[in-house]
């Protein structure tokens, strides 16, 4: 019941804005992950259409975009951007009767939901363009060793961040965990066009080079506890993108 109320109230919760759209958006993320039942999903991408439809006649003005997992565990992910805590307090926000609808079908086809709040690294994110979302992304969260936490930062600012940029590559994103999981935990997320490009070197391998990219990740190593790789695809048809103002 909690759950479902703070899905009402805040107006629901992976992924997207270029340093110039990071700067209208906000670098503090809402991811929330819904394990949608297994016999519901097709009621539960129906419950989301109508949840965009009804944002659109209301000129709702939060974007939203979501991801299905093709790997790991099966979840669908819903993303938004903030540019401070005080951005996500919502309750002001009148939703009409139908967007209230749509969100409580979304909420009955998930066995259960979780919400995390995470904050973008600029010195070591890249998005070309907020509206050009990436077929797919690899996602990789990494828990670090707590004694470990000021090296971990320092590596991802000062050794990744500068291969990031370099990569070329037109989405890629690091991030810290603030709220609503182990808060040692930084995940980071590449956009690929395409299946395909799994088969290829990563960018941060092209960008480095393999010496120096095999030596930065025994330095990372030496630094986590545990990491879970995951790959989504993009469900564009579901995402809201209302126009720029």
């Amino acid at each position: 019941m909690y759950t479902r109320m703070k899905w009402l109230m805040m107006s629901a919760a992976l992924v997207l804005g270029a340093v110039p759209g990071m700067s209208q958006e906000g670098n503090f993320r809402r991811i929330m992950r819904f394990h949608v039942k297994p016999d519901m999903v097709s009621e539960f991408m129906a419950a989301v259409e109508a949840d965009k439809e009804a944002m659109k006649k209301m000129a709702h003005p939060r974007r939203q975009t979501w991801w299905q997992s093709t790997s790991g565990p099966n979840e669908i992910l819903l993303v938004r951007y903030y540019k401070n805590y005080a951005d996500m307090d919502e309750t002001g926000l009148q939703l009409t009767s139908q967007v209230s609808l749509a969100r409580a079908r979304v909420m009955k086809c998930a066995n259960s939901t979780e919400t995390v709040i995470d904050e973008l690294i600029p010195a070591a994110t890249v998005i070309a363009d907020r509206n050009a979302l990436p077929k797919y992304i690899r996602t990789l969260r990494s828990e670090v060793k707590p004694e470990k936490m000021l090296e971990y930062a320092a590596w991802v600012e000062k050794e990744i961040g500068p291969a990031v940029k370099k990569s070329g590559t037109k989405l890629f994103l690091n991030s810290r965990v603030r709220y609503g999981s182990t808060t040692n935990m930084y995940i980071s997320a590449v956009g690929m066009d395409s299946m395909a490009n799994f088969d290829e070197p990563l960018p941060l391998l092209k960008a480095m080079g393999k010496p120096a990219y095999d030596a930065a990740m025994a330095r990372r190593s030496a630094m986590i506890t545990h990491t879970e790789a995951t790959i989504y695809r993009s469900l564009p048809n579901l995402n809201y993108m209302p126009e720029a103002k």
